[in-house]
């Protein structure tokens, strides 16, 4: 949305409208005062990238800061569910009435063919995005909507939602990796379509989450960190994210990868 965390504010002002009251965002926020957390990966889900090492240094970087400016306790967790993050981000995306992504490629009038728009796609003929018709695709074959499966994959959604809000509460801070790898490469999400888990998860739960960009790697691609809060504690992880730019420089802009 914006390079700076102390942009957020207004904007969410916005965003909200009369619901801006709820987040609270015009009081102050002692970071002293608040319970830290944080995971350096999944645990290890079978179809996304392993955390860089650069990124998993950037994250005890962060806690040293944090640590020894604030004289707080970071509490390493392991919640098991976030190494289903995908399964679970599929469920929660799965449509009832047939309603699914094809649907709504066709401007909601029908459902898109998906093997003609293949077929379009290698002649640049199609009007839809390669990306966009694999989503389709893994949808298309992913745990149907109302199925055993998917009634047991939304009841522990639920599950991990009331495990995040019990351990952040009002006045915790979960630090997790926004992406596995440092920002990819153009097509690269193509042949690593599932890496996006680490921020999908936390979107399907409702949760606030702040991006908070750490530096580049040594090839000069951006890294970084989310922050992400209890329900409606989204002052919080902009509190965070604009303490950590001060700490660690904010937004650079990358080198040109040629």
């Amino acid at each position: 949305m914006c390079r700076y965390a102390q942009d957020l504010s207004p904007i969410l002002k916005i965003l909200a409208d009369k619901n801006a009251d709820i987040l609270r965002l015009n009081e102050k926020v002692d970071i002293s005062k608040l319970k830290f957390y944080y995971m350096e990966d999944d645990g290890g889900q079978l179809l996304t990238s392993p955390v860089e090492l650069e990124i998993k240094e950037a994250m005890r970087k962060v806690i040293r800061y944090l640590e020894k400016a604030y004289k707080v306790k970071v509490t390493k967790l392991n919640i098991r569910k976030l190494k289903k993050s995908t399964a679970l981000w599929m469920a929660n995306m799965s449509c009832k009435d047939e309603k699914d992504f094809t649907y709504e490629l066709s401007n909601r009038n029908g459902h898109i063919n998906l093997w003609w728009e293949f077929l379009k796609w290698t002649m640049f003929m199609s009007n839809h995005t390669l990306i966009a018709l694999l989503t389709a695709t893994f949808e298309r074959f992913a745990v149907k909507h109302g199925s055993d499966q998917h009634t047991k994959l939304i009841q522990e959604s639920r599950e991990l939602y009331r495990e995040f809000q019990d351990i952040l509460g009002e006045d915790g801070v979960f630090l997790f990796p926004t992406h596995p790898t440092a920002a990819p490469l153009h097509h690269e999400p193509l042949v690593k379509a599932f890496n996006f888990s680490y921020t999908a998860i936390i979107n399907v739960l409702g949760l606030p989450a702040t991006a908070c960009p750490l530096g580049l790697n040594k090839q000069g691609l951006p890294i970084g960190i989310q922050i992400v809060g209890g329900l409606h504690q989204d002052r919080l992880t902009i509190a965070v994210a604009e303490e950590l730019e001060r700490g660690f420089g904010g937004w650079v802009p990358p080198v040109i990868v040629a």
